[in-house]
């Protein structure tokens, strides 16, 4: 079993719904690579990776086409 650590949201600078949300969309994305078959290792180095971009994700740099938003992180 894995255990998904998400961000967690920093009310003061505004960002904090929004971070809660795409870090819920990170973990459905990983666990869609794990049913999928990924390798579970491979899973968590990508899951690291989303995860230290979201960390430095700001209301001023995050992309405005939220109807475009998937669970691929590619996508935000």
């Amino acid at each position: 079993m894995f255990v998904w650590i998400n961000i967690m949201p920093f009310w003061p600078t505004g960002s904090g719904c929004a971070l809660g949300f795409m870090s819920a969309l990170d973990a459905a994305w990983s666990v869609s690579l794990l049913a999928s078959g990924m390798h579970p290792l491979k899973v968590i180095a990508q899951r690291e990776s989303v995860y230290q971009h979201l960390s430095q994700t700001t209301a001023q740099n995050m992309p405005s086409n939220f109807h475009d938003y998937k669970l691929d992180p590619m996508t935000r």
